[in-house]
């Protein structure tokens, strides 16, 4: 197991398991069979508190393979259906960071564009606005640092696209 691979346990109740997902790794399984976080949580549970069988983890959100972050997963199915709520009805606030080139035009913002998702190539892609299949994306973004032609952006995401 590679040191990507290594699980970092960062809060552990009855119901839930905070953990940090590094770039690169899946959060959930996939076609293409690649080691997943909610793989690697359910080895964790099962060594720590030795239960046989398939332990269970529930999803309630989602980060991107190239995304590193903090994960929420659940213990338990009342665990997961407490911490979807809380997603659904947006009691949970999803912050990003992420460095980009240049240096946007105002400090602060919110974009909007409209993507289509690409099964084939499991990407999504920016289209003209009322794109067949497209779905609105907005965020709000802060400008944090910039310098040396690179800025540092606090990104919340509006649509979770």
């Amino acid at each position: 197991m590679t040191e990507r691979h290594r699980l970092e346990v960062l809060l552990e109740d009855n119901h839930c398991l905070a953990v940090h997902k590094p770039a690169g790794v899946l959060t959930m399984g996939d076609r293409t069979e690649d080691v997943s976080v909610v793989d690697l949580a359910r080895e964790y549970l099962r060594r720590k508190y030795d239960k046989p069988g398939k332990v269970f983890v529930g999803v309630v959100h989602r980060l991107d393979r190239p995304v590193s972050g903090v994960l929420l997963l659940a213990r338990t199915s009342k665990g997961a259906a407490r911490l979807s709520e809380q997603f659904r009805k947006h009691s949970v606030r999803k912050v990003y960071q992420c460095v980009v080139e240049g240096r946007p035009p105002q400090r602060e913002g919110e974009l909007v564009d409209w993507l289509v998702k690409d099964e084939a190539g499991n990407v999504s892609r920016a289209v003209s606005q009322g794109s067949e299949s497209s779905k609105e994306a907005r965020l709000r973004y802060r400008c944090l640092q910039s310098k040396a032609g690179l800025s540092l952006l606090e990104i919340e995401l509006l649509t979770g696209r």
